[in-house]
């Protein structure tokens, strides 16, 4: 697994294996989720493929990872991508710190979150309450996937038999959300 954006992948290498074939009869019939954390490499990428006349496919999903406050700056280049039937998410995971998203999110049609899996950095519920709300608020698709290794409620630690804290059955039920995107612009 890496980032196919990254610097030393040309741009042309990507327009045939994942522009043509999600834009193939074969890939056309799946929804692809393309994420990233060089969005402004993909904007870049996609300028590229405007230049030459082609369209980025409405089955191509535009993502980035967010992991603290810092790195929503790539959530600027993730919006330069496409036109307005592109979806558009973050994987917001693993989360390091509390993250405000609530000017970005009108722009955005799904976020993902969760806690890191293994490792020791902590994941408070309260953030995924926080991000699920103003999710909510903004008709955004919320996705909690999980709660991670490490995770703390009120100031306690909370331990689950899923070590991941991915067995939603044991979450507290308002967390209990897993929504997938539906076209919400024109």
């Amino acid at each position: 697994m890496s980032d196919a954006l990254s610097k030393d992948v040309p741009f042309e290498f990507l327009e045939e294996e994942v522009i043509r074939t999600a834009m193939s009869p074969n890939g056309s019939r799946h929804q692809w989720l393309w994420l990233t954390k060089r969005p402004d490499r993909m904007a870049e990428f996609w300028e590229a493929l405007r230049k030459k006349g082609i369209g980025w496919p409405s089955n191509l999903w535009a993502g980035t990872s967010i992991t603290s406050q810092a790195t929503t700056t790539r959530i600027g280049h993730l919006l330069r991508v496409g036109d307005d039937d592109t979806m558009r998410f973050l994987s917001v995971e693993p989360q390091h710190e509390e993250i405000d998203l609530a000017k970005c999110l009108p722009h955005l049609d799904w976020v993902i979150q969760g806690g890191q899996s293994g490792g020791k950095t902590p994941f408070h519920m309260k953030w995924a309450v926080d991000l699920a709300g103003q999710c909510r608020r903004q008709n955004v698709a919320y996705f909690l996937k999980q709660l991670g290794t490490v995770v703390y409620r009120r100031g306690e630690r909370v331990h689950f038999k899923d070590h991941h804290g991915g067995d939603w059955s044991e979450w507290p039920e308002g967390l209990r959300v897993r929504q997938m995107p539906r076209r919400r612009r024109p």
